[in-house]
């Protein structure tokens, strides 16, 4: 159904078109054309190997959307598309992580700087018990779209580790918050681990002790060069971004204990008065973030039919489900219920 976004990330053309651009290598290898794809977004099929080119999650959304409706009836594109990559195709970001002196330095570059590889998704670690969780949530509203981008990324971890780590890495658990598919034994085929689906969250689990792994490529002098450039690269063309990317972790990492300003700025390492200076100098307000921060976790819980609609509300941080009720039908126009039957 349609769907008008109050993400105030949408429209910013920030993102690099790595993910793009191996969705388009992919669809060509199938015989689509991808220049019709790529028409009226403001770019052409070649722009999308400039790695200057920066790209909204509105124009990722469109041809993403366009992409799925040229190939309807292959099975995971998303898990085709993350199966291509190599650590060469996050630019910068993959080479400072080959340069890194063992697994776990690998892993925190890549997340600390994954607003510079032209991922659909937002992903944060926590470690337990021996345990690393990789969770992820995608921004993007629509299933159909959702699913590729969150196949794309875990395929995607799998593919980095196994190249960095050895080819004998697998993941302990995959849990995902849609349906399972029809294909499903791709799902096992590519992560050769237990898959979960109609979760509570996108999480792909690792054995901690993978990251201890050494890598023969550390060089410590090219790795400090290459980081500095990322810091240029991160403070000065995703400094609103990053802001606001920064707050919604945390937001979304609190949602069930109604997140409030002076908690957040704690969390952060600053003053309630210092965070709110610097969202309003970036255009960004703090009520705004927190309800994005439900927005997206709502629409990434949704289509998940095995949860009841109040749990979706208790998860987002809502005291009742009246309220959440209330937010879903301003976000998309329509009530939880009908928006999963539709």
């Amino acid at each position: 159904m349609p769907f008008t976004t109050t993400d105030p990330l949408y429209e910013l053309a920030m993102f690099p078109p790595f993910m793009l651009n191996k969705l388009a290598e992919f669809l060509s290898s199938q015989g689509i054309d991808c220049e019709r794809l790529c028409r009226g977004l403001g770019f052409r099929r070649d722009d999308l190997y400039d790695p200057d080119i920066r790209v909204s999650y509105r124009q990722a959304d469109t041809m993403i959307k366009r992409g799925l409706e040229a190939l309807p009836d292959y099975p995971g594109l998303g898990l085709a598309v993350g199966n291509l990559n190599v650590l060469g195709t996050l630019g910068l970001v993959g080479h400072a992580a080959a340069l890194s002196k063992n697994l776990q330095d690998a892993w925190e570059i890549c997340s600390r700087y994954q607003t510079l590889t032209g991922g659909m998704t937002q992903s944060q670690t926590t470690i337990a018990d021996g345990v690393v969780y990789a969770q992820t949530l995608c921004r993007l509203p629509e299933l159909p779209v959702q699913i590729l981008c969150i196949e794309e990324v875990f395929a995607s971890i799998v593919v980095y580790l196994r190249e960095l780590g050895g080819e004998e890495i697998n993941p302990i658990k995959v849990e995902l918050a849609y349906p399972a598919p029809a294909y499903t034994d791709r799902y096992s085929q590519i992560f050769q681990a237990p898959v979960e689906f109609n979760s509570e969250g996108n999480r792909l689990m690792i054995d901690a002790a993978v990251l201890d792994k050494e890598l023969p490529g550390h060089d410590p002098v090219a790795l400090k060069q290459i980081l500095a450039i990322l810091e240029r690269e991160l403070k000065n063309t995703t400094a609103t971004l990053d802001l606001a990317a920064s707050v919604e972790r945390v937001i979304i990492d609190s949602l069930q204990q109604r997140p409030t300003m002076a908690g957040v700025a704690v969390r952060m390492a600053m003053s309630e008065r210092t965070l709110r200076r610097r969202l309003a100098d970036n255009g960004l307000s703090f009520e705004q973030l927190v309800d994005n921060a439900r927005r997206l976790t709502a629409m990434n819980l949704i289509h998940n039919n095995d949860m009841a609609i109040e749990r979706v509300a208790e998860l987002c941080g809502y005291g009742d489900s009246r309220s959440f009720r209330r937010a879903f039908r301003r976000w998309v126009s329509v009530g939880p219920r009908e928006f999963r039957r539709g």
